[in-house]
């Protein structure tokens, strides 16, 4: 692993007494997504033997605490020979499931406590009883901050995990490639979403049909996190960053980098110094397999990170990736389309490579098992009407009280071609009932079917039943009666009403 690694996510706890040194290389701050990256929380645990003489193994105790939860501990015995002035090595990758468990169900941020304890196992002579056990004991503690469970940490050495927040099994996700494969099959004739299987020209189609479609959703880019190069993020899923279409640069790049993976690209997310945009590779496997042969090319799609600056702007000027700007993704005037969206952001790499941080290969992280988080429940898409569009720009609205009169006089003309049609069927039905089936008392209404309804100003009547000469009651047509229900629905659900 790349020194960069140790020295910048890893720190190395080390103390000694009674002949033995104990050192423990763990993560000071660690989280899930960390975890998920295979960073392990505790990856080496070193006893040292400085007692001048051969022990025949260790016994080593790790606990950790939450707050002023109980520690769960983990008891290791290695019962092998440590000869003198040697050590023995604890690996702490898959070493201790539960604190791998507790730290994935935090939903907040918490400090805990990190305990070590290790103790040399001595021969007992005969008839002498073990002495000076607690002396020849060395143990150390550490202070340690976990995160929540959606956060991502902007750790140089610890790149690789914002592979963990790209999933292209989100339901939003599949939404937006819905919507893609529509422009799709507007453009080519085929709706098909299959990557660089038909050609390298459909594959950069593809891209483009997935960044219109998610301009279509109206996303407001946020820009850069106030805490991008400070603290972690808490990063929204998918679902709601398309359902409050609402995202900084993060999200929005882990969003489209989801979307182009489902989509059968090979997505990538860079990081400058103050923010982030996602990337596609735009090379097909002939070029790529050509410029490696002729020792022209560089096989980054091997590489998880690639973390020299220089580098990745050279793969952006030969073109073999493409970068997207998303902050053009929305309306107004700072509204890009696709090309202008590629063009700014390959401009912005050509001019400040010295500012690239890294850039994250997507399928390579896929391949070294660095997988999608587990999905969550996404919350639903908030119930907010989309404004008028028209050529990239929010039209204009009329006034509210020119469009409240508007609806007044169409209910006013709806109302009088009502009427009309209620007493034209009042009088079909009085035709056809028999004088002998008409009761001697009017039929009462039920007070919770009874409905207001609104009536010329020379009428007298307040209820929404006629009443023919002969006193008889006559109901109005069901068509008539569901009319005015919606009419006069003044809720947010009337669409007119607001």
């Amino acid at each position: 692993m790349p020194e960069e690694t140790r020295t910048s996510t890893y720190e190395v706890l080390d103390h000694a007494a009674s002949g033995i040194r104990l050192q423990v290389e763990f993560q000071r701050r660690i989280n899930a997504s960390l975890l998920a990256s295979r960073l392990p929380f505790i990856r080496e645990i070193t006893v040292h033997n400085e007692t001048g003489s051969d022990l025949p193994g260790v016994e080593l105790s790790v606990g950790l605490a939450v707050d002023s939860d109980a520690a769960h501990w983990f008891a290791c015995r290695e019962e092998k020979g440590v000869p003198a002035g040697g050590a023995i090595h604890f690996n702490g990758r898959g070493r201790f499931p539960e604190f791998d468990i507790l730290i994935g169900e935090r939903h907040e941020s918490a400090l805990a406590t990190l305990n070590v304890a290790a103790h040399l196992l001595r021969e007992e002579t005969q008839g002498e009883e073990k002495a000076g056990e607690e002396e020849e004991d060395v143990a150390l503690a550490a202070t340690v901050e976990i995160g929540a469970f959606r956060e991502f940490l902007k750790i140089p050495g610890a790149w690789q995990s914002i592979a963990v927040f790209v999933q292209p099994q989100s339901r939003a996700v599949a939404e937006i490639l819905k919507l893609a494969s529509d422009l799709m099959l507007q453009k080519t004739g085929k709706g098909e979403l299959d990557g660089y299987k038909t050609s390298l020209a459909r594959a950069k189609l593809i891209a483009e049909s997935i960044y219109q479609a998610m301009r279509e959703e109206q996303i407001v880019c946020g820009g850069s996190p106030v805490s991008f190069a400070a603290v972690g993020q808490k990063l929204r899923p998918a679902g709601q960053v398309l359902g409050q279409r609402f995202g900084d640069c993060i999200e929005l790049s882990v969003t489209y980098a989801a979307c182009c993976e489902a989509a059968g690209l090979h997505s990538i997310v860079i990081f400058t110094a103050s923010r982030a945009f996602p990337a596609f590779v735009a090379v097909s496997e002939l070029e790529y397999s050509l410029a490696l042969g002729s020792g022209k090319g560089f096989n980054f799609l091997e590489e998880t990170v690639i973390d020299d600056g220089s580098v990745i702007s050279n793969l952006v000027a030969t073109k073999a990736i493409i970068p997207v700007e998303l902050a053009g993704i929305g309306l107004g005037k700072r509204s890009l389309s696709f090309r202008g969206a590629a063009k700014k952001a390959t401009d912005y790499v050509s001019s400040l490579s010295n500012e690239l941080k890294a850039a994250v290969i997507i399928p390579q992280c896929r391949r070294e098992g660095i997988l999608p988080a587990p999905l969550i429940e996404e919350e639903p898409p908030l119930p907010t009407g989309k404004p008028v569009v028209k050529n990239g720009h929010a039209a204009e609205l009329p006034p509210v009280k020119e469009t409240l009169r508007e609806v007044e006089g169409q209910k006013k003309a709806v109302i009088k071609e009502s009427e009309k049609e209620s007493v034209e069927a009042v009088a079909v039905e009085a035709v056809a009932v028999e004088p002998s089936s008409v009761p001697e008392t009017p039929a009462t209404v039920s007070p919770a079917t009874e409905e207001v309804a609104v009536l010329p100003p020379d009428t007298e009547e307040s209820v929404e039943t006629a009443i023919d000469p002969a006193g008889q009651t006559q109901k109005a047509p069901t068509r008539i009666k569901k009319w005015k229900q919606a009419l006069f629905d003044f809720s947010l659900r009337n669409p007119c009403s607001v």
